[in-house]
């Protein structure tokens, strides 16, 4: 570290306190320090802010250590407000000598004739350190800074001072990444306190995890490194991650005795920002402890509510319900005090949201437990959580879809504590009625598993017993606590709830929000692969359809629909959809409502397609361009993205590769600003297995990689199953044989899941490749997913997508006049740029007769070379020469989707699976020939 000048015995004048020497290095503040030492160098106010404990009186020594001039250090945390102020008025009496009363401690009235002038020399650096908490600390400021305007005042402060001309430096906490400052300052803090360091290596993640956890705040990483005398650094992360407020708390703690209080603990540092709170925001700050992580404002007037203070002396403030103003300026009190920070609220920029530190929400929460307020501020949070749930499921289903995924997203930490507390209160009906309103954001975004795990919580619950009474006691059986009978009146009576029907006693009720919760579990049950659970309840949603007609008209009617065509489709029953699908094309255009109508010219798509075996169909092509057309009409880009997707799939179908990639690849952007995580994984392992049928390993495998990390960050098991088939599929082209004899019959056993998600073409040409890949290698019957297989499935298939990504590129094709070896297997040569000849040769001739094909070529194949048209042998000699579609275009005067037709023409006649096949039986018949010269 870089050394202060030297300096004289008594720098600071007679009033100031001794510059204190740090014993130990700055870490990770090289970038503040050049800032603050550059702030410094010129006059006026500098105010260092931040929370307690992350380092501003540290940093402001570090700068004034490496100063040349006069410095004076006044410390005030450990005086009161009146002495603080008497202190700072002592220190600056020689600067303002003509003004100052030593008897009182005041400031006479400037008077102009007995003006100070400045202080002969060059000015010093006036420290003020932990102002906070001394009264007019504004106006003691503008005395000084108008009497001697050429001095620096830095201020030390966890709130800005508000003054003009302020600058201001924010510090927030060190980097928390493996290499970063955080970790560095707990192992340096760590062998200080002789700690072992065998551990250092092996528990580096957990140290990482630790620091992330505490925010990288120095003072809680130090008193944490203290403790690692007696704790490993994954013991002391569990204990910081506890549910009890107190394990946190009390693990940071009993810092060095020579330090200031409020530096002993992070319980003390916290109480001292507390302390500056009126009493009305001290409620506030101890009930806004509630959320587990960050919380709109809406959230916070709801379960925090505005506060008036008990007049009788002692008393708390009484809690009286909502108000914006009250809870808006509470909650920037806080964020000036770094007890709340603001945050981005992602994809709605006009919302605003906060969020408190692990740390301070722990103190909050056990000033709240000990208020004894935390029930009645949990119930407030649940109901707002029941209406945001509510206004969420009727979003989901509009042309808002986008806007409330994101923000159910940011949400869902409170859901799902509402969710916990209603399971551990035994509110089973009104935890089902959440589950269910929340099923299609998890079909959508969330994991499927977690709202089926959701639905067997509740169904359990409110298992009714056999002599189950129709009547007001009926509820008593799911948990009759008083707050699950007052929220059943409140669903009841809240015109918001939607078109669900209302929680209430008696046995029909709670058989029909059982029917529903099952139904949902039915369409979760596709995203989870699992065909027998879908079986399983499919009368259930047969049931519910008609019984949502008469109760709950037309949106829930849609809704249920919706949810009964996809099962039938996904466990290969299509016959009775396309009644119902024109049935709720009808019923969305009455009602005039562009959400339904896309969804369900989509299912009419899909329903052809899978009606006729995932085969190339122009009816479903020309039905999903029509359904991509009119939602990217109304702004639903991600239904819009379904439909290319679709479009994409039928051209699979068609075996017009290069036209299904375009296709693929533009769904993914859709998918992606949509947000729909699964269908994006879904595109990833298609594109995965196009380039594998163009012949382009490495690229499929890079496809697949970032498919199967998708899959794994959604817990989407559809989609893991999906990558784990295409990297077979990979492994079989490429001859890994003993990669296939591991997998191959844990993939087989998923095939037919596979056959009612994907075109036929793929499956057909993946049992080829894995029949001609090793004899004793068969694809075997198709079975139910039903089986484990699947949960090592992932680890096996990341890590041969790894390792083919990797791999470097295919050589360059062989001259044109070398004919490729008998028995080699096509699909050996790359497509890609890097691949191709730096220049482009002559294409190679076309045979004008092809008489001259040699007779070892089977009677068969020249009956294939006889269907060639004249302009499909040019285009065949132009892609020979390695030209791209575009370029063929150009050349020949022709769209570039007129030579994909052409495309696919040869490659079906030829009965060859891309260019490269096609490409290499047309040498080894004659059909194309060495360019002359």
């Amino acid at each position: 570290m870089e050394a202060g000048p030297p300096r004289s015995t008594d720098p600071h004048g007679p009033s100031g306190s001794p510059l204190p020497i740090p014993d130990t290095a700055l870490i990770g503040r090289e970038l503040q320090i050049a800032r603050l030492r550059a702030m410094v160098d010129l006059p006026g106010l500098v105010t260092i802010t931040g929370e307690g404990g992350v380092g501003k009186t540290r940093l402001v020594l570090e700068v004034a250590q490496r100063q040349d001039r006069p410095v004076v250090f006044v410390p005030l945390a450990d005086l009161d407000r009146t002495g603080a102020t008497l202190a700072i008025r002592r220190v600056c009496a020689p600067l303002l000598l003509s003004r100052f009363d030593a008897a009182t401690g005041t400031l006479r009235e400037a008077c102009p004739a007995t003006a100070p002038s400045a202080p002969p020399g060059e000015p010093g650096l006036l420290i003020l350190d932990s102002v906070e908490q001394v009264g007019q600390i504004s106006d003691l400021i503008a005395e000084i800074r108008t009497t001697v305007p050429a001095m620096t005042i830095v201020v030390t402060s966890r709130s800005r001072l508000g003054l003009s001309n302020e600058r201001v430096l924010h510090l927030i906490g060190l980097p928390t990444g493996p290499d970063g400052a955080a970790v560095e300052l707990f192992l340096t803090r760590s062998r200080a306190v002789g700690a072992d360091t065998t551990w250092m290596d092996d528990q580096r993640p957990a140290v990482t995890a630790l620091c992330r956890a505490l925010d990288g705040l120095p003072l809680a990483i130090e008193l944490a490194a203290a403790r690692t005398r007696m704790m490993s650094p994954a013991a002391l992360l569990a204990q910081v991650h506890s549910p009890d407020h107190r394990r946190m708390l009390t693990l940071l703690a009993k810092g060095p005795a020579d330090l200031p209080k409020r530096q002993l603990s992070m319980r003390a540092s916290l109480a001292w920002s507390h302390q500056l709170l009126t009493p009305t925001d001290q409620v506030l700050f101890r009930r806004l402890g509630i959320f587990p992580g960050s919380f709109s404002l809406d959230a916070a007037e709801a379960a925090g509510g505005s506060t008036t203070p008990d007049r009788r002396p002692g008393a708390d403030p009484v809690f009286h319900g909502g108000d914006s103003d009250d809870v808006l300026d509470g909650i920037a009190e806080m964020v000036d005090l770094h007890l709340v920070e603001p945050v981005d609220a992602a994809g709605d920029p006009e919302r605003v949201r906060f969020v408190m530190s692990d740390v301070a929400r722990a103190f909050a929460g056990e000033l709240l437990a000990a208020s004894g307020e935390g029930p009645e501020v949990q119930t407030r949070l649940l109901r707002w959580c029941r209406d945001l749930v509510a206004q969420g499921e009727r979003g989901l289903a509009s042309t808002d879809e986008q806007l409330w995924l994101d923000r159910l997203d940011q949400e869902m930490p409170i859901i799902r504590q509402c969710l916990a507390q209603c399971a551990a209160e035994g509110m089973g009906l009104i935890g089902l009625e959440l589950a269910v309103r929340l099923g299609r954001y998890w079909c959508l975004r969330g994991s499927t598993t977690e709202g089926m795990r959701w639905c067997r919580v509740f169904l359990d619950a409110t298992e009714p017993e056999p002599d189950f009474p129709a009547g007001p006691a009926a509820h008593s059986s799911t948990g009759g606590a008083d707050s699950q009978a007052d929220f059943q009146a409140d669903f009841q009576a809240d015109p918001q709830a939607g078109d669900h029907p209302r929680p209430a006693p008696g046995r029909a009720a709670l058989d029909r929000a059982r029917t529903l919760a099952l139904a949902w579990w039915s369409r979760l049950a596709i995203g989870d692969g699992d065909p027998v659970q879908i079986n399983a309840h499919l009368r259930s949603m047969r049931r519910v359809r008609p019984a949502a007609i008469e109760a709950a008209g037309t949106f829930e009617w849609l809704n249920w629909t919706d949810n009964l065509i996809l099962s039938l489709l996904a466990v290969g029953q299509p016959g009775e959809c396309g009644d119902m699908i024109a049935d709720g094309l009808r019923a969305a255009e009455d009602q005039r409502d562009p959400y339904w109508t896309c969804v369900f010219l989509l299912h009419r798509a899909l329903w052809r397609w899978t009606s006729v075996g995932q085969r190339e169909d122009q009816l479903a092509l020309r039905w999903a361009e029509m359904a991509a057309m009119a939602a990217t009409d109304n702004g639903l880009f991600r239904v819009a993205a379904r439909a290319v997707a679709l479009t994409g799939m039928n051209l699979m179908a068609r075996r017009d590769w290069t036209a299904a990639r375009e296709s693929m690849t533009q769904s993914l952007d859709g998918l992606r600003r949509g947000g729909d995580t699964r269908s994006y994984a879904v595109s990833l392992n298609c594109l995965g297995a196009i380039m594998i049928e163009l012949d382009r390993p490495q690229e499929a495998a890079r496809y697949l990689v970032e498919a199967i990390a998708e899959a794994r960050r959604s817990d989407d098991r559809l989609g893991e199953i999906g990558a784990a088939w295409a990297v077979s599929f990979l492994a079989c082209r490429l001859g890994r044989h003993a990669d296939i004899a591991i997998a191959h019959d844990a993939v087989t056993d998923h095939l037919g899941l596979l056959e009612r998600l994907l075109p036929a073409t793929l499956l057909h040409d993946y049992r080829l490749a894995a029949a001609g890949s090793e004899p004793g290698v068969s694809p075997g019957p198709d079975v139910g997913c039903d089986t484990p297989a699947w949960s090592w499935l992932r680890g096996w298939a990341m890590g041969i997508a790894v390792e083919v990504a990797a791999l470097p590129a295919a050589p360059a094709p062989p001259p044109i006049d070398a004919a490729p070896p008998s028995g080699s297997q096509s699909g050996s040569q790359s497509e890609s740029p890097a691949a191709l000849p730096a220049a482009v040769p002559e294409p190679p001739r076309a045979t004008p007769a092809l008489a001259a094909a040699p007779a070892a070529a089977g009677a068969a194949t020249r009956d294939r070379l006889h269907e060639l048209t004249a302009r499909e042998l040019e285009i065949l000699a132009a892609i020979a020469s390695g030209r791209t579609n575009a370029q063929i275009a150009t050349d020949f005067f022709l769209s570039t989707k007129t030579v994909m037709h052409h495309s696919v023409s040869i490659y079906r006649k030829l009965e060859v699976r891309g260019r490269a096949e096609a490409v290499a039986l047309a040498y080894r018949t004659g059909l194309l020939q060495t360019p002359v010269g």
